[in-house]
């Protein structure tokens, strides 16, 4: 099955990240909680889709999703066109964490929305490491 929009690079990893029915989510760098609003959107989506609930954690080591802000230097090392700054994002998928990386909140909500069509595409409460 396809991710819409199709992701410019894809590329997969071993092992797999296996969830419960609880997860917490966090937002790294981002001091004016700008990606509040994509926590909650993954909260009641993950909630209506799969039964899960989704809880904002503070310390980013206990948390299984991180939406982190970057800045544009290590967006450039991590190979983002900086024509597309704005949208672009980076989505690591590892069998401890999940994180979205994004240089501001719209690129964040992007790869919220990919990571939401993993989670449809889940099976036995596991996503492919990517």
């Amino acid at each position: 099955a396809q991710i819409i929009p199709t992701p410019q690079k894809r590329t997969f990893s071993t092992g797999q990240f296996a969830y419960t029915n609880a997860l917490k989510i966090s937002l790294y760098n981002d001091s004016q909680s700008k990606n509040l609003y994509t926590a909650e959107l993954l909260n009641k989506t993950l909630k209506t889709l799969a039964n899960l609930s989704v809880n904002l954690e503070l310390n980013v080591k206990e948390a299984q999703i991180v939406l982190a802000i970057i800045d544009e230097k290590r967006a450039l090392e991590l190979n983002f066109p900086a024509s597309k700054f704005k949208e672009a994002y980076r989505l690591t998928v590892k069998p401890e964490r999940i994180s979205i990386e994004a240089v501001n909140p719209q690129g964040i909500l992007h790869g919220a929305i990919t990571l939401i069509q993993l989670f449809e595409k889940a099976t036995n409460n596991t996503i492919p490491a990517q």
